[in-house]
């Protein structure tokens, strides 16, 4: 194979995507199996000549169109939480072009020379072949602490130079994934805490100091007080509970003989539980309900805080992984807050908001909202597909 083959791989994904075919689609047309298709596409595999000049041919191009570099614009766009990064290659239309996921991004949980490195690593290999990089927005949790959103825009300045580059806490990204929200309180319990003023023009934050931190009301705090209740319990503190025998079963066992690995493994394990103490709470178990009453309070602590510094209507958007039980913020949080307050979700996950503010930062003026939308669901649902079929058949 000459040296454009290198470029192979990603010519037939962005063509193959370009005509709107699925991998099984084009695989069918070709006699072959899906998991042929994603081998060429990921690199693994290159196709012989006979299998090149049928993929031309049913892609419609030339077999010299599949080899040469191909240059064409695109933006990435990030989600980055305290357990996973999301990242996204885009052009302007809303098509995803690529998608990756790494680990969590919070420099306040892997420290900003981690988190740096981590964006960095994770939009090169999201990048295609021959892509012009119109720019890179991050909407990174974390980033609203100190300098750290500065500091992680000069580490991607730095790495791409000449490049449009933009962070902002990942709130941002929540925000915009609610695009008729004009102004509202928004809470993010992912990993940790926070809550975000939004008057339509800027923010006003209240908490997000990190995990360590924050308080109570997100993931790690509600992991770390379900550990805590069943080693209580174990040490016979206090009574049994069905929280306590859920964390057991997660945890595949005591946890007290445990707590060296579960130290060694991390915040991101702990947080683990935290779903636990949810599903404890919808089968009625009053351990669990104490846990996320103390969670909810400070989130009305936050809430309160910021209606009295500014006109943010009586709209509470919630995100984060822990906001998806709404019983819980129904049940627990609504009753403590302003009357009339109205829950509110995201229309869309919170990595389209970050494409929609990439589009605001670095895309025209005017474009056609819901046409992106669309091309955008569709691309990136069919994307996230492939690449659970191509796990699944590399295992």
């Amino acid at each position: 194979m000459p040296r454009s083959g290198a470029y192979l791989a990603g010519n037939i994904r962005a063509c193959r995507k370009a005509r709107g075919l699925t991998q099984g689609e084009l695989a069918r047309e070709l006699g072959l199996t899906a998991q042929t298709v994603s081998k060429w596409e990921t690199g693994m595999a290159v196709p012989d000549l006979n299998n090149l000049c049928a993929l031309a041919s049913a892609l419609q191009v030339t077999v010299d169109w599949l080899l040469q570099e191909r240059a064409g614009e695109a933006f990435v766009a990030i989600d980055g939480g305290g357990s996973k990064t999301e990242f996204l290659l885009l052009n302007e239309r809303g098509r995803v072009l690529n998608r990756l996921v790494l680990e969590g991004s919070n420099p306040n949980a892997i420290g900003l020379s981690a988190a740096g490195e981590l964006l960095c690593r994770g939009i090169r290999d999201v990048l295609g072949p021959g892509i012009r990089l119109k720019g890179i927005f991050a909407g990174v949790a974390g980033s609203a602490t100190g300098e750290n959103g500065t500091a992680l825009t000069r580490a991607l300045e730095a790495a791409f130079p000449g490049i449009p580059c933009r962070v902002e806490p990942d709130i941002v990204n929540v925000i915009h994934a609610a695009p008729e929200v004009e102004r509202c309180i928004a809470v993010i319990c992912g990993t940790g805490s926070v809550a975000f003023g939004w008057d339509g023009e800027a923010l006003l934050r209240a908490g997000g100091w990190g995990y360590l931190f924050d308080g109570a009301g997100g993931g790690f705090d509600l992991g770390r007080e379900a550990l805590t209740h069943t080693l209580r319990q174990e040490t016979g503190l206090c009574a049994p509970s069905l929280l306590g025998r859920l964390v057991q079963e997660g945890a595949k066992g005591e946890i007290l003989p445990q707590l060296d690995r579960i130290y060694a493994r991390g915040n991101g394990y702990i947080a683990s539980f935290a779903p636990l103490v949810m599903e404890a709470y919808d089968r009625g178990d009053p351990a669990a309900e104490e846990i996320l009453q103390r969670g909810m309070d400070h989130i009305r602590e936050l809430v309160q805080h910021l209606q009295k510094q500014g006109n943010f209507g009586k709209k509470l958007l919630l995100a984060g992984g822990l906001t998806r039980n709404q019983k819980v913020f129904q049940n627990l949080l609504l009753p403590l807050l302003e009357e009339g307050t109205e829950l509110i979700s995201p229309q869309y996950p919170p990595i389209f908001g970050a494409c929609r503010r990439g589009m605001a930062c670095f895309g025209p003026k005017e474009y056609d909202e819901k046409a992106f939308a669309t091309a955008f669901l569709e691309s990136y649902q069919t994307t996230k597909e492939e690449q659970e079929f191509s796990r699944e058949g590399t295992v």
